[in-house]
């Protein structure tokens, strides 16, 4: 009997250990757990590199002062990278007119304006300048609207470059970290004046 009951107690010792053990390993995994839930990614690998306009574009990119009632402030990094989509975008406008070939547009556009530069007829649009104003900014920062006052050089084939200042309502979404143009409609266009 005394045997039976020392080998009871030793399952009981080696029941309440082993149950010790199981606590101990499952708090150091919910620990675990917390700290690799508390650590994010390192931002350099999250985020794409803010990109100014490409220099061998030849353009001018500025922007307006902001109105007063746009809500949130434009943060001088996303001036940055709308500055550089537009002008790319533009860039690529030019190069599907001139050749037909679009396939790099879904770099800049998305929506309603890929669809345009996939549809657009022969030509070229040589960009000069653009002067942005924003109009709208989401709350969340992934909505912008602006309007983008242009100097462009319009050709047909067969013509002669024609010297504009467009006028065009523009609105961007932020989509993988980039800027892309979803809506380009143009509500102006004139003559440039002459130097």
């Amino acid at each position: 009997m005394i045997a039976t009951t020392r080998a009871k107690r030793w399952l009981a010792v080696a029941l309440l250990s082993l149950g010790a053990l199981v606590a101990v390993v499952g708090i150091a995994q919910a620990a675990l757990l917390v700290v690799q839930a508390g650590t994010g990614a390192d931002p350099a690998d999250a985020f794409n590199r803010t990109q100014a306009v490409p220099e061998d574009l030849g353009v001018a990119v500025r922007w307006a002062p902001d109105p007063g009632d746009l809500g949130r402030a434009l943060e001088p990094r996303t001036r940055q990278q709308v500055a550089s989509a537009i002008a790319q975008g533009w860039a690529e406008l030019d190069l599907a007119q001139r050749t037909g070939n679009s396939d790099g547009a879904v770099d800049w556009f998305t929506g309603r304006a890929l669809d345009q530069v996939r549809a657009t007829g022969r030509g070229g649009i040589e960009q000069r300048s653009h002067r942005l104003r924003a109009e709208f900014y989401s709350d969340d920062g992934t909505v912008l609207t602006l309007v983008d006052r242009a100097v462009v050089a319009r050709s047909v084939p067969g013509g002669e470059p024609l010297e504009l200042v467009e006028t065009h309502r523009v609105s961007l979404l932020l989509q993988d970290g980039n800027w892309r143009i979803h809506g380009l409609e143009r509500v102006a266009a004139a003559p440039a004046p002459t130097p």
